[in-house]
């Protein structure tokens, strides 16, 4: 595993070193960013994902390495200690995207909930 590098207190993950190409575009990928970052964010105050070198980046990643961390961080915390690096304005569109539908999800996740159980138990 490559170790990010370290900048006093804060902590640099390159998403090129989790991605078997330069395109950021699994889940599966994103998701080994997401627990990286969750890790980070224990022991670090600042956590910057740089995304030099990704030619392509696509929501299923996103949602996969940021969007989780709506589900543990709120959106403040997140915007003071989550920094993005080497993003273009065209893939600033998709976090807005992915971080805006996480918002909404994990704020009504426990009524989205309730209402699924209500639909299977026939209320």
């Amino acid at each position: 595993e490559i170790m990010p590098s370290l900048v006093g207190s804060e902590m640099c993950i390159r998403d090129r070193d989790y991605t078997a190409t330069n395109l950021a575009v699994a889940a599966d990928e994103g998701e080994k960013v997401y627990q990286l970052i969750r890790r980070m964010l224990l022991d670090y105050q600042i956590v910057i994902l740089d995304f030099s070198d990704i030619a392509l980046l696509t929501t299923a990643y996103l949602n996969g390495a940021i969007g989780q961390l709506y589900k543990d961080y709120s959106s403040s915390e997140l915007g003071k200690r989550l920094k993005l690096k080497n993003v273009s304005q065209d893939d600033l569109v998709l976090f807005k995207k992915v971080t805006n539908r996480a918002k909404e999800f994990y704020k009504n996740e426990e009524t989205f909930g309730q209402t699924v159980q209500n639909v299977i138990d026939g209320e």
